[in-house]
């Protein structure tokens, strides 16, 4: 990959088809879209602690997801904050 492409590129395709969750049949791919999901509004408007829950999530999006597992998630955030 780095032969075609600079790391830049690689963590922003990363980024955007990352596994954060599931609504349904719909799986919820992308820290842009799991904004949008979790907290009801653009990536860039969400506050530091937010951020951290979904950078905790991808160690296991149904592990860590916030409206299953509320105590899991927090603890996470925590580890990440």
């Amino acid at each position: 990959l780095e032969w075609h492409y600079d790391k830049s590129q690689i963590l922003e395709a990363y980024i955007n088809e990352i596994f954060l969750g599931q609504q349904g049949s719909h799986a919820i791919h992308g820290f842009g879209r799991a904004s949008e999901f979790y907290f009801d509004r653009p990536l860039q408007n969400l506050k530091p602690q937010q951020i951290a829950l979904l950078i905790g999530m991808v160690k296991g999006a149904s592990l860590y997801n916030p409206r299953r597992n509320p105590k899991r998630a927090m603890a996470r955030r925590n580890t990440v904050l």
